[in-house]
């Protein structure tokens, strides 16, 4: 199993040019599967990382064995994309950890504290002046979910009729990012689509409501296998 940061992210080099295209990424995960010669992947992406996921199904449409796609879509809410961007625009710099916590708590009710806490280290860096800093790349006026909302009008309803792997969609009940209309309009364009809806959760599926989210995975990928 592999997690990869995308460019720009966690701890990843960044971009040397500012490229922070979907597409430069789907060619970076395909350079990487290619490299690794790892052949018909079950493929995961959330948000951005499925933005990423069906670019690469539309440029290698027989490179994946099956995808799982979470709360994204080619139809994406304009209003819930604004509220992650605005997030993450607030949330890049602080004096100390305690304040970032406090942040993710309002904007995100379904973690608790201990569960956000467990996972500062993966989006946080103290910088050498002593602030602490996300580990995205900012330098050059970056914002990720503008990038992304930007990219995912290229993958529309037509070109995911042309996806010929199972793809499951998994959606969070209270998401604002992936509608209920939209994830059913995904389905109905899918060739070998599934949806799943997880209770108790918005767009962050699998950390809001981890065991829903594996319960809803778990049937799809028990199908591939067998």
């Amino acid at each position: 199993m592999y997690a990869l940061d995308q460019r720009g992210h966690g701890d990843s080099e960044w971009s040397r040019d500012g490229d922070y295209s979907t597409d430069s990424m789907a060619e970076d995960a395909i350079a990487f599967l290619l490299h690794e010669e790892i052949e018909q992947p079950i493929i995961f992406g959330h948000s951005m990382g499925g933005m990423v996921t069906m670019t690469l199904l539309k440029r290698a449409p027989t490179l994946a064995q099956a995808v799982v796609l979470v709360d994204i879509g080619p139809e994406v809410s304009a209003d819930g994309t604004a509220t992650i961007r605005r997030f993450i625009e607030s949330a890049s710099e602080f004096d100390d950890l305690d304040e970032f916590v406090a942040r993710v708590q309002a904007y995100d009710p379904f973690r608790t504290r201990e569960h956000i806490e467990r996972t500062v280290r993966y989006n946080m860096i103290q910088r050498a002046d002593g602030k602490y800093v996300s580990k995205n790349d900012r330098s050059r006026g970056y914002t990720p979910q503008e990038e992304g909302a930007v990219n995912a009008r290229r993958i529309t309803l037509g070109d995911v009729r042309t996806f010929p792997c199972p793809v499951l969609v998994v959606r969070g009940e209270q998401s604002n990012v992936l509608e209920a209309d939209a994830a059913e309009r995904f389905l109905q364009a899918l060739p070998k689509g599934e949806l799943v809806t997880v209770s108790r959760c918005g767009h962050n599926v699998h950390s809001q409501n981890t065991l829903g989210f594996l319960a809803a995975i778990g049937p799809f990928l028990e199908a591939i296998e067998a």
